[in-house]
Parts: C-alpha cells; structure tokens; sequence
C-alpha cells in the first residue's frame, strides 16, 4: 500500500486508478484486467470496510483522488493507509463490474453478428429458391384479407396442405443447418479477434454459480483455466 504513494515506485498505479478507462477496445480492456490484477496483489481482506458506511468510504475514496501523492505521504500512517484503501477497494470493485458488464456484452455481439450473418447467408440462398418467395407472399396475402377465417377455409386452397407440410419439414432442417453454421462463424470469430480478448477477461473475473443447469459452464470455464494453467 505504500509503494503507491512512494517516490521511487516504477509503476504509477495511484494515477492509474484515480483515471475512467476511456472508450474500451482491446488494449483498454487488457489495461483494465491489469490494474485489477495489480490492486489485488496488494491483498485487502474480505470485509474491510464492513463497519463502515458507503457514505463514509466513498467520500474517503473522494480525498484519496482529489489528493496529490505528496500530500499523502505527509498525512498521517492512518489516514495515509485509510485512504489508499478505500480508492483500491472501491475502484476494484468498478473495474469488475466494467469487465463483467463487457464479457456479457461481448457474448451478446459476438452471438448478435453471427446470427445476422448466418441470416444473411440463408436469405439469399432463400431467393435463389424458386417459388418460395411467391408462396410465402400468397399466403400472407391470404391471412391478412381474411383474418378472421379458418387456415383450412383461407390458406389451403392457396397453398395445398401437402405443400405447407413441406415447407415446415424443410424449414425444421435448415433450423438445424442455421445452429450448425451460427456455431461455426462463432468458432470462426473468436479464433481471430477475440481470442485475444476473451481468455484474460475470463481469466480476471471469479465465477460462482448454485444453479446445476449452468454447471456445464461452469466445467467448460474450469478447463480453460486449467489450460491456461498448462
């Protein structure tokens, strides 16, 4: 804790805490899981500032940052040390719940983008269909001036009952085809880009989870720590 105010300390982590991460991208995010790592080699205990209020630790946190390191190193040990821990504590726990926040939304674009392209992909092998297109639009013709109607009375005599059987069993597979090639541009995008990315994020965050249903992710994220490890 004193080396961050010390005068011949390599590292400016004080500065670095005391700064808002800026616009996130790769390198600000691998900047972000290094100061985290940093504050937590210091080694704050569990429930340090459980007797005190969030008013109070946040207005400590306030004077740590608005303080020069000069000024902290005059201060008392006390208040010294008081302070220094509440800015590392406190900016630890924003620095995770910035990284949790970007791994879920790093999953939801990374999911988000392959399904729009698999999507793409699909449509346009739709058009090159023949007829498909003409029968879904007479249908939805169909349905829309006569909504109140019967599917036997309204769309079968547009679309025979044989044919739209059809069209359901096809679409049933190429369900399964849309899932197999989500999961392979899935694949595809974090071997490149964010194969950089994903594994120290993963690496910087604790996961803890009851529900048996996620316990296959949480095997899945064990064994890449155990790689990691490797």
């Amino acid at each position: 804790m004193e080396a961050l105010v010390s005068e011949e300390a390599g590292r400016n982590l004080l500065a670095e805490l005391k700064t808002d991460p800026g616009q996130v991208g790769l390198e600000t995010l691998l900047r972000e899981i290094d100061k985290l790592a940093a504050v937590r080699v210091i080694g704050l205990p569990t429930g340090l500032f459980s007797d005190a209020s969030e008013k109070l630790v946040e207005a400590w946190r306030a004077r740590a940052a608005r303080s020069y390191p000069s000024d902290l190193r005059t201060a008392p040990p006390a208040v010294r040390l008081t302070l220094l821990a509440s800015l590392c504590w406190l900016r630890a726990s924003e620095i995770t719940d910035t990284l949790v926040d970007l791994l879920i939304g790093l999953v939801h674009k990374i999911n988000a983008r392959a399904d729009r392209r698999v999507e793409r992909e699909l449509t346009e092998d739709l058009r090159r269909v023949h007829g498909k297109e003409t029968i879904l639009f007479r249908l939805a013709k169909a349905a829309v001036e006569h909504p109140d109607d019967t599917v036997r009375e309204v769309l079968f005599p547009v679309v025979g009952e044989k044919t739209l059987r059809e069209l359901v069993r096809e679409a049933k597979a190429n369900e399964r085809v849309f899932q197999e090639r989500v999961r392979t541009v899935l694949r595809g995008s974090y071997s490149s880009y964010y194969r950089r990315m994903l594994p120290p994020l993963l690496a910087a965050l604790r996961f803890r989870c009851d529900n048996t249903a996620y316990r296959p992710v949480m095997h899945a994220l064990d064994l890449l720590a155990l790689r990691r490890r490797l």
